[in-house]
């Protein structure tokens, strides 16, 4: 029995930027939504937080 073949780090990395360079856009497009989706996952919160404080406050929300 034989193991199959593993490709090393180097192989791994001219592999990915092979496809990357021959999908750029998408991959940019990409990650472009993943930053938004980071941005949107901590800025909610944070909105809403100050959203309950104007509340509890009995203020008007900056």
């Amino acid at each position: 029995m034989t193991a199959l073949p593993i490709a090393t780090g180097r192989q791994s990395l001219a592999g990915l930027a092979t496809v990357v360079a021959a999908h750029r856009a998408a991959v940019l497009l990409a990650l472009c939504w993943t930053v938004l989706g980071a941005a949107a996952t901590v800025t909610v919160p944070l909105l809403l937080g100050r959203l309950v404080d104007a509340v509890r406050a009995g203020g008007p929300y900056p």
